[in-house]
């Protein structure tokens, strides 16, 4: 598991494999954008809140993905939209703050089973656009959120109150939060206020600390985000403006493979999508609803995953790092391939650029004595793959 504070090397991975297409389900009711979204054990999707222009919902709609209908649940007794939320260890929907004329601090529980909303103790800092994930003990976590963008807010279900973790690196809304199968919390990409963000930041709950994964390839913010079954991660859609329904809206998909740090691309959405949810069900992912320049009540699904291409570079080493002379690489290739090796500094200037003819091992040693002082990027690449790896000079 990533424990680091600070990762020196960083992977990135970019492959263009094919898979299934985005299909269209049954449309909910109501169009409708920055709402709640859970896919639940029972087979249901549960969506809530949310907002078209200036009217804030407090209905819930429900659809059943085996029979492709919605049904009507309980209302959230407040409006909300932009709100945080998660689904409990007790299999509850957990749905925290958000944003009607105001910065929200409620707190409710939906029981699925009674189709009941319960008021719980209110979030400390009222927020919106935050996210929420479960921690591995069960409490809810919320991270950042216009108001609070470097707040970590935990709640503790059983006891029904709050606490605070260590603050966000990067303060931030609009991002993800999505917990892995090891018990760490990703918070992807956002908006900063001012500009998009295409960081990783790792929150390990149990340590109460953070560290960094490999950015997205495209800085987004307000994007469908859902933990795949493969286990990776699955960015969807999205903006980079920090606007209600700005555009414009991407139609690209990205794939984060949480075990080896790296980032494929995915199916293209047939239209671009802000403001959505993702859910995983059924062996296939959902984007509910969103905005495409007018809020939608659309439902698309894919079915997940077909299995990515394995990378080309699929070992890869460069030693010391950080570096004050030579800096060594050993490649390892899933086949015999060209490739273009490239050094540029942080501001994009090339310092060095070859073309390679190799077998299944690449070795090279590099002289870098003469660079400045500060962080390089070291590029190889293919028409298809690119990974990028970030080293130190001293």
């Amino acid at each position: 598991m990533k424990r680091a504070s600070l990762l020196f090397l960083a992977l990135l991975s970019v492959t263009f494999p094919c898979f299934s297409q985005w299909n269209a389900r049954a449309t909910m009711t109501n169009p409708r954008g920055q709402h709640g979204a859970i896919a639940h054990p029972n087979g249901n999707i549960y969506v809530w809140g949310g907002f078209v222009n200036a009217n804030v919902f407090t209905d819930m709609e429900i659809y059943n993905e085996a029979t492709n209908t919605w049904s009507t649940g309980a209302p959230i007794p407040v409006g909300t939209r932009g709100q945080a939320f998660a689904l409990g260890n007790d299999n509850n929907i957990y749905s925290f703050g958000g944003f009607d004329a105001g910065h929200l601090n409620i707190s409710h529980r939906y029981n699925v089973s009674l189709n009941t909303w319960t008021s719980l103790a209110p979030v400390p800092i009222a927020v919106w656009e935050g996210t929420a994930a479960k921690a591995p003990n069960g409490n809810m976590i919320i991270f950042g959120g216009e108001n609070a963008m470097n707040l970590v807010q935990i709640y503790n279900p059983v006891t029904d109150t709050w606490s605070s973790g260590a603050n966000l690196p990067i303060a931030s809304r609009m991002h993800s939060a999505i917990t892995d199968s090891n018990g760490l919390i990703y918070i992807i990409g956002g908006w900063t206020g001012s500009v998009a963000l295409s960081d990783v930041q790792i929150y390990d709950p149990v340590m109460n600390s953070w560290s960094t994964g490999t950015p997205m390839p495209t800085p987004r913010n307000q994007f469908g985000s859902t933990l795949g079954v493969d286990g990776n991660i699955y960015i969807i859609g999205g903006k980079v403006s920090g606007g209600n329904n700005s555009g414009p809206f991407f139609t690209t998909a990205e794939v984060y493979h949480v075990a080896t740090d790296s980032w494929t691309v995915y199916t293209a959405l047939p239209i671009g999508t802000g403001e959505a949810e993702s859910v995983t069900i059924n062996n296939g992912i959902h984007l509910i609803g969103g905005t495409t320049t007018a809020y939608v009540n659309s439902n698309l699904r894919i079915d997940t995953p077909l299995g990515l291409e394995e990378p080309l570079f699929s070992g890869i080493n460069i030693y010391p790092n950080p570096v004050s002379d030579v800096l060594n690489l050993e490649i390892t290739l899933a086949e015999a391939s060209a490739f273009t090796l490239q050094i540029t500094d942080l501001a994009g200037k090339v310092v060095l650029k070859e073309t390679h003819n190799s077998g299944a091992v690449f070795k090279a040693s590099l002289n870098v004595k003469a660079l400045p002082s500060g962080a390089y990027l070291l590029s190889l690449s293919t028409p298809s793959e690119k990974i990028v790896k970030r080293f130190v000079v001293e």
